[in-house]
């Protein structure tokens, strides 16, 4: 697995700003054995003549321009132009720690081959890469469906290094929420769909630098909460064996984040109606998660303080595994931890028993042994 083949996939569209430390990050990865593609989706800047320049330094670096289809598409268009074991997807903003690949690739190697994403925490970061603050640090593995479904644990889509087995199997990255005009949810979608029928591993450093731009804030969360809902519906259609209730209540917690959003964006009458509806969908789920949301303040008031390590300092100057906010424990998360054992029979559900595979022709059947007069005879 050390020396396994990593496609890089990086949708760009007008990144001229970020591109450049972005693509350095990539290149100076210490599992060299890589290729990275930059899916030029439509760009108008100099996404595409900073991208050459790279291309032209790094024989790895290649450059796919194709028109502006949204993230999904160029994603896609990334990877059908790879031929990696594995796919790792960055956004044209954010940056890689440089032991990222070796250290998520060390986990596929002690996972097994029913493994089909690892992921990592990640720190916040402005546009000139220094620290903002720390995502607390998830640890969640294995088998996490149904956790995935009600809290989205990953948090973001450049900290993914998926098997490519399991992307064509989700069938990639789904370009009908742009077409839906539902843009947003397009990482946790093929999160989902995967850890339905794979398992899920991290690796627990910081190597992730998730950049934020200033003014990404109401309108852009409002839709990306209402991606998040139909991402749920498509994972019902393609799954629909998902237990109902499982279903109303990840529908719950999001309708409690969309209230929360909407609250600090002081549309208050938005901000009933949203908790009023996640109230009638699954009530007491939609109360867990309020009150996870009120504690949750909690970081906010540390990162007000400057009571958080590395606010401030430059993310690839920071160490990966210091600095770690743990998970807290809130009513949500105690909630996530139940599901463990539902997401365990789930999975063990869905293994292909001895006997089915015997009747699909896949392996043959074992003969029972024959007793010595029958041997004879033949």
């Amino acid at each position: 697995m050390h020396d396994a083949k990593v496609s890089v996939v990086i949708p760009a569209y007008n990144a001229a700003s970020t591109l450049d430390a972005t693509l350095m990050s990539v290149r100076c990865q210490t599992h060299e054995n890589l290729e990275a593609v930059v899916v030029v989706d439509g760009a108008t800047d100099a996404t595409e003549e900073i991208a050459r320049r790279h291309s032209a330094q790094d024989p790895r670096v290649r450059v796919l321009v194709t028109e502006n289809g949204g993230v999904a598409a160029a994603r896609n268009a990334g990877a059908g132009a790879t031929t990696g074991a594995f796919i790792a997807p960055i956004d044209a903003d954010d940056l890689w720690h440089p032991d990222r690949l070796r250290r998520q690739l060390a986990v596929f190697e002690t996972g097994g081959e029913k493994m089909g994403f690892v992921y990592s925490p990640f720190r916040v970061i402005d546009m000139n890469g220094d620290v903002l603050f720390t995502a607390p640090q998830p640890n969640f593995s294995g088998s996490v469906f149904f956790q995935i479904m009600y809290f989205n644990f990953v948090g973001n889509g450049s900290g993914l290094l998926i098997r490519r087995a399991a992307f064509d199997e989700a069938g990639g990255y789904e370009p009908a929420l742009r077409a839906m005009r539902m843009e947003g949810a397009e990482d946790r979608l093929i999160q989902m769909l995967i850890a339905s029928r794979w398992l899920v591993g991290v690796a627990p450093d910081y190597l992730i630098g998730y950049r934020r731009h200033p003014g990404a804030m109401s309108s852009n969360f409002d839709r990306g909460m209402r991606s998040s809902m139909m991402a749920l519906d498509l994972v019902a259609q393609r799954r629909p064996k998902i237990p109902v209730q499982h279903l109303r209540g990840a529908r719950a917690v999001i309708l409690v984040s969309l209230s929360r959003l909407r609250l600090r964006a002081g549309d208050v009458a938005g901000a009933l109606r949203a908790f009023s509806e996640a109230t009638r969908t699954a009530p007491g789920i939609a109360c867990i998660a309020a009150t996870t949301f009120i504690l949750d303040r909690w970081r906010g008031v540390k990162r007000r303080f400057g009571l958080e390590p590395f606010v401030g300092e430059p993310f690839l100057a920071c160490d990966p595994a210091l600095g770690a906010q743990p998970w807290p424990r809130q009513p949500v998360c105690r909630l996530i931890r139940k599901l463990e054992a539902e997401d365990r029979a789930l999975f063990a559900s869905r293994l292909p028993q001895p006997s089915s595979i015997a009747r699909a022709g896949l392996a043959d059947p074992v003969e029972p042994p024959r007793s010595r007069r029958a041997q004879q005879r033949a």
